[in-house]
């Protein structure tokens, strides 16, 4: 009888660690590594092209996966990338007889000054704009596009914008510390001025706020000091999402109006 207690806890042990492995082995298809073999590697994938009036931001990120990511990865852009992608919207621009050609770069990040030089110069003489999507967590829409000219461009920039990260979750919550505003966050990974106008595209989180009516301010969440960005030129889109002109880096905020103080 001894003998039997003592055996007790190796026998559900074992038990447990039996269940386990079936449970395990149910729930991984046998084909499981195959199919891992299919998918692309994280890297910067393009969305099918967008014509420049074309504003359906909501449309899927076909063939774009992501294995195990919880928030969304921003990628270095390579030089060879660059230059793919704008060789091919200088192509396309020219085949089909557009006056600009846009290559588009999704959940991208750092991209060097060669890289950019490289990318003018490639396109032809079809002036390029690049669009630079970052997706919704899911990557079923875009959450910020940033249009800019790689021609104008005069040192090495980063393209990753978000609102939907634990970064502009932590800038808003000073930003309302500090001011009683309805407000969203936009974070750019460019931390100094662009060195050139970009077009920003975000979905607007301020419903029932006109753009004529909103402020915009970089913000610096440690000082608390916000500066009024000018000549915006703001609008809202059929789909909701709000465009605005900016040189600036940064943490931007959009408020619901001039600033009120708590």
């Amino acid at each position: 009888m001894k003998k039997f207690f003592k055996l007790l806890p190796l026998s559900c042990a074992a038990l447990l660690f039996a269940t386990f492995m079936a449970v395990n082995a149910e729930y991984q298809p046998k084909d499981y590594d195959e199919e891992m073999e299919k998918w692309p590697s994280r890297e910067v994938f393009s969305l099918p092209a967008y014509e420049k009036q074309d504003n359906d931001y909501s449309r899927p990120a076909n063939g774009i996966h992501y294995i195990g990511e919880d928030e969304i990865v921003s990628e270095a852009v390579t030089y060879e990338l660059a230059t793919l992608k704008a060789k091919e919207a200088g192509d396309t621009a020219r085949k089909e007889g557009k006056d600009t050609a846009y290559a588009q770069l999704v959940n991208a990040g750092a991209i060097s000054q060669d890289a950019l030089s490289a990318m003018t110069r490639l396109a032809g003489e079809t002036p390029l704009v690049i669009q630079a999507d970052t997706l919704t967590k899911d990557k079923k829409a875009v959450d910020v596009r940033l249009n800019l000219s790689p021609a104008l461009s005069v040192k090495a920039l980063n393209l990753r914008a978000t609102t939907n990260s634990l970064q502009a979750d932590g800038v808003k919550d000073a930003f309302t510390k500090k001011y009683d505003n309805w407000a969203m966050v936009i974070c750019l990974g460019q931390r100094e001025d662009f060195g050139q106008t970009v077009e920003v595209a975000v979905k607007n989180k301020l419903a029932s706020v006109k753009a004529e009516s909103m402020y915009f301010y970089t913000f610096n969440s440690t000082t608390g000091q916000c500066v009024q960005l000018e000549n915006t030129g703001a609008w809202l889109d059929s789909n909701g999402y709000l465009h605005f002109n900016t040189t600036a880096g940064g943490n931007l905020v959009v408020s619901d109006g001039a600033l009120r103080s708590k």
